[in-house]
């Protein structure tokens, strides 16, 4: 396994010729993580000079985009709001649009439909093909085909058989490797993170910024800020926040903001109202303007993410097999505080949250470290965090 590293300058006038084709199966006004890091290589392939080209499945509800973007047949998925399934097959048009576009390579972040259009791209115009293992997909399966769980191992070989087919394969952590090899995938990996554009939002001082976000969304002071960014689905661990929500009740003056969409958003937003905690957590939805997520971000005092499904600390347990979401990621570029892992009062909370459904434990939390406390980190004061720097709730 390698890791790489960008190193080109932009100047390479024989770079810039032709189209490099982004495959993926989601795309806006659809948001999550691989949707967002799609939107990053367009916006940065263009800064440089380079000319983008989207494939994705098509979507009734139309969205803007800064480069071109050819879509194809699609059904929603019933499963996964506001997901869709593309069906090429069904699309007498897409197939000849892509032999006609003139790709100078593709990467595919998707091993379905996408997936599947950017080998018969590789096939037809003999260009290379970068493939990036983004998620846990036996697990997405296992939810999406549970009423039909003989499919999932079907659908797996398929899924092997795409990354088989890439020139390269790409990870986004290292501790992903596990995963791949579970999966059966023999080949070599090469190490590129995705990157996001939140610290550079920032301006001036990060305390004067954060403050600043605070006084915008009319946090008052003292007021324990907690904020939930990704998917609404059970895997994310959404139950056990809100039950914790539910036992903090009047015990401690907070807010919590709830910031994306999923399958189980309405049952969530049901059980906050059953507990009478409506005036006290809201529900955002999509939030696709960049600087309004970044205030989001930078207001909390607490980002809540106990998912099962993603990876929190890839220096941990087994956690290695996990997938870090981007929204912990971008978490991270605006240090929403949280205490050194090393310390032991610190060390003794984190264990005891990491068990598996202990909403009594994740209470006591916001108990012992109050809004003003939280953002200590070791002799005080604010520094970069690093991968380990998670607090999970």
């Amino acid at each position: 396994m390698k890791h790489s590293s960008d190193t080109s300058t932009g100047n390479d006038a024989d770079l810039k010729s032709g189209f490099y084709g982004i495959f993926n199966d989601s795309y806006p006004p659809i948001l999550d993580g691989v949707t967002l890091t799609v939107e990053n290589y367009v916006r940065w392939l263009m800064a440089k000079g380079r000319t983008p080209c989207v494939v994705t499945p098509s979507n009734p509800v139309r969205d803007e985009s800064a480069c071109e973007v050819l879509r194809y047949f699609s059904l929603p998925i019933r499963s996964r709001k506001p997901y869709r399934y593309g069906y090429p097959k069904l699309d007498p048009f897409i197939w000849k649009r892509l032999r006609s576009t003139d790709f100078r390579l593709v990467h595919a972040h998707c091993p379905f439909s996408s997936g599947r259009l950017a080998v018969y791209v590789k096939e037809k115009l003999h260009v290379p093909l970068i493939g990036t293992f983004h998620s846990k997909y036996r697990d997405d399966l296992m939810h999406s085909l549970k009423h039909f769980p003989w499919m999932v191992d079907s659908v797996m070989e398929r899924i092997l058989d795409f990354f088989n087919s890439c020139d390269e394969v790409w990870i986004p952590q290292a501790q992903v490797e596990e995963t791949v090899r579970e999966y059966g995938f023999k080949g070599p990996l090469t190490v590129v993170e995705n990157g996001n554009d939140m610290a550079s939002m920032v301006k001036g001082g990060l305390q004067e910024y954060k403050l600043a976000a605070k006084r915008e969304l009319g946090i008052p002071e003292g007021r324990l800020s907690l904020l939930f960014v990704g998917q609404h689905i059970w895997e994310k661990g959404l139950d056990i926040v809100v039950e914790s929500l539910r036992q903090l009740g009047d015990e401690i003056d907070f807010c919590m903001n709830f910031i994306g969409t999923g399958y189980a958003a309405e049952e969530i937003a049901r059980r906050v109202a059953s507990y009478g905690l409506s005036d006290r957590v809201t529900f955002h939805g999509v939030i696709s303007d960049r600087k309004v997520l970044s205030c989001y971000y930078a207001a909390a005092d607490l980002f809540l993410f106990p998912s099962f499904y993603d990876n929190v600390d890839g220096n941990s347990g087994n956690s290695a097999s996990r997938i870090d979401g981007l929204g912990s990621c971008e978490r991270r570029a605006k240090r929403v505080p949280c205490r050194e892992k090393r310390i032991g009062a610190r060390r003794g909370c984190e264990e005891s949250c990491r068990r598996p459904r202990q909403d009594q434990e994740c209470r006591s939390v916001g108990k012992r470290y109050p809004c003003q406390k939280l953002g200590e980190c070791g002799g005080g004061g604010y520094r970069p965090l690093r991968h380990s720097d998670f607090f999970l709730v």
